[in-house]
């Protein structure tokens, strides 16, 4: 016989000979030589059933007489030879046929290979065991009950069918080792970079560059948050601009972890490198100038701080990230008007190519929020033209002024007294940011609540001002024939 070497085989054997009645495998001696192999490491999963109870059916009986030309001595509903089944999974570069054969003393016809798509097989043999299938019932075989299944490896039987047929339906594979099961998560169930490290150090160190690659697809397939509300903070150096960034982010979002609120950008032509989709995302002691340059000009710039984004891909080192992020804090020392007059203004991109200045409006509209750190107090901004929904957007309302020092509270308080005090101290900053939120994410989607100022969008001007007259507020407009041929009123 051939001394090929399997990962997989299955023994299906009668434990007696059904004419002499001399034993061939009882229950017993196989659990004895399954436990040895296992011991010696040579079994990775078996798994064993003793059948004892099924009976003959018109089918066997067919296949009998197809087989013999004669009929069986045995007649259809008689209990079979009791018989077991033995599928194993082996270490290593597996077993032989005659290897098996020899240690459970049975015919090599008895050690069955497993063809196809092994594990999955595997998975279907394990399954058949107890005829829970739907088509072993419909055939009325005997169902067998969980703990008459005797289990060789880490997994107990129902452990291992269920997660084996949960990763066949979901993955098409029955049986994913540590590695594909991590990659597996992060592609298509959104475990993050810092969850495979924290629960696998190891096996996130020997796969960090495929992890991370997977972890970009994932993320770039995730939908666009509907708004983003961007902050700029300004402060002196020294006042805490970094630990405000931090707290205010952690408030934002109280559920979750520090490593899954924020990431912290960082210089050199890498600062989105170990993006992670997190919701926030700061950007510690930017200048304009600065912000400029590293994002590639101020088309991308204004991609990045876009209040309504887009699924646009960000270059990282040797890769791509998808920015899912909701939120930007970015703070500086540059004054609030200094640093947005810079983002619109003229500038030399890398390639020593000039860039006239632009309107204003277009970077002050991004940033809806302005935090305004003084030695005391401090003061919350918010930009008038996206607060009101008018094109007022070089205009800021002073939302309120908080007494208060971050960094001082950090230096001198610890424990609940620091967390109440940081609380009371973000939470004007939250609320604002909330009704900003709220405000741009309260839209109609429902036609019959469409409202009356909308009743005119689409139709022609003149007709307007036929129907309504000059209350309707538009001046008729005088045109000659247009150039299809039809006139104009």
């Amino acid at each position: 016989m051939s001394q090929a070497r399997y990962r997989v085989l299955e023994i299906v054997t009668d434990c007696s000979n059904p004419k002499t009645g001399e034993e061939i495998l009882s229950l017993v001696h196989a659990d004895e030589r399954l436990s040895k192999l296992y011991a010696e490491g040579k079994i990775k999963q078996a798994y064993m059933i003793l059948h004892d109870k099924d009976d003959y059916k018109e089918k066997d009986l067919f296949k009998f007489r197809k087989k013999h030309h004669e009929d069986p001595a045995w007649k259809v509903g008689d209990i079979k030879t009791a018989h077991l089944h033995i599928p194993m999974s082996f270490t290593g570069r597996g077993q032989s046929i005659n290897a098996i054969a020899k240690v459970f003393h049975v015919p090599e016809q008895d050690v069955l290979i497993i063809h196809g798509n092994t594990y999955n097989k595997f998975c279907d043999i394990v399954r058949y065991l107890t005829h829970e299938d739907a088509k072993q019932q419909a055939e009325g075989k005997h169902l067998y009950a969980d703990e008459e299944v005797h289990c060789y490896g880490s997994d107990g039987f129902r452990e291992y069918l269920d997660k084996a047929l949960e990763n066949k339906a979901r993955y098409g594979k029955a049986n994913l080792s540590a590695r594909d099961q991590m990659r597996m998560d992060v592609l298509l169930n959104g475990k993050t970079l810092a969850q495979c490290e924290s629960n696998d150090p190891v096996g996130y160190a020997a796969d960090m560059e495929k992890l991370a690659k997977l972890r970009a697809r994932y993320l770039a397939k995730q939908p666009m948050p509907p708004v983003r509300i961007n902050f700029y903070i300004e402060g002196r150096g020294g006042v805490g601009k970094g630990t405000v960034s931090r707290i205010i982010a952690k408030a934002l979002f109280p559920e979750k972890a520090d490593s899954e609120v924020y990431f912290e950008t960082g210089g050199n032509g890498v600062s989105l490198d170990g993006y992670d989709g997190q919701p926030v995302i700061i950007w510690h002691d930017r200048r304009a100038a600065a912000l400029l340059k590293e994002l590639g000009g101020r088309g991308n710039v204004f991609n990045v701080l876009d209040t309504h984004p887009a699924a646009i891909r960000q270059n990282v080192k040797y890769s791509t990230a998808s920015l899912v992020n909701s939120v930007n804090i970015i703070n500086g020392i540059e004054p609030f008007k200094e640093f947005l007059d810079g983002l619109s203004g003229e500038y030399t991109d890398t390639h020593g190519e000039e860039h006239k200045a632009e309107d204003k409006g277009q970077a002050y509209r991004r940033i809806p929020l302005i935090i305004c750190l003084h030695e005391n107090d401090f003061d919350v901004l918010i930009n008038k033209g996206f607060a009101e929904g008018t094109f007022e957007f070089e205009q800021y309302i002073n939302y309120s002024r908080i007494v208060g020092n971050f960094g001082t509270a950090m230096r001198q308080l610890e424990g609940k007294a620091r967390e109440t005090v940081l609380l009371d101290m973000t939470n004007p900053i939250v609320d604002a940011y909330r009704k900003l939120e709220q405000k741009e994410q309260c839209k109609i989607g429902d036609v019959d609540k469409i409202p009356d100022n909308f009743k005119d969008y689409g139709r022609d001007v003149n007709e307007v001002v036929w129907e309504k007259g000059p209350a309707c507020g538009f001046e008729p407009v005088y045109t000659t024939d247009d150039p299809f041929g039809s006139s104009q009123r």
